[in-house]
């Protein structure tokens, strides 16, 4: 949680400690991936998660039953 309300702080080191943190996500995901769409690919992604880290509301944590609900969403769509 303190790494996430550093980034949100703009603090750099932060941000990039949280990137790190998905790094074997990411590349397992864009190993799947054509060669020469991986760079662009990963810039997205990495962008994707800097998004996430200042929308995520850090003061709201939904309860079990809300959060399966927002994954079930993203599962059907």
């Amino acid at each position: 949680m303190n790494l996430l309300k550093q980034a949100r702080q703009n603090d750099t080191q932060a941000m990039e400690s949280i990137i790190v943190k998905f790094k074997p996500k990411l590349q397992k995901s864009l190993y799947q991936t054509h060669l020469q769409n991986r760079n662009d690919l990963q810039q997205e992604i990495k962008l994707k998660i800097i998004e996430a880290v200042y929308r995520y509301n850090i003061e709201e944590v939904p309860s079990f039953l809300e959060f399966l609900g927002e994954n079930n969403k993203h599962l059907s769509s």
